[in-house]
């Protein structure tokens, strides 16, 4: 049950990561700022799709 909570959890942190980098990177002015937002988007829907597998694992 801990590890569903814990996959759960920072599931939605990484959600809410990636949705945040995908704002600046439309609304930023920065270049290099929108192109680390670029990659932190990349990296944290990567780990989303990673936890759904392991969550998927579970059942």
């Amino acid at each position: 049950a801990a590890d569903r909570v814990l996959l759960d959890v920072l599931s939605e942190h990484q959600r809410t990561a990636a949705d945040l980098a995908r704002a600046q990177v439309r609304a930023g002015t920065s270049e290099r700022v929108r192109d680390l937002a670029r990659r932190v988007e990349r990296s944290r829907a990567a780990e989303v799709v990673l936890m759904a597998s392991y969550r998927a694992q579970q059942r």
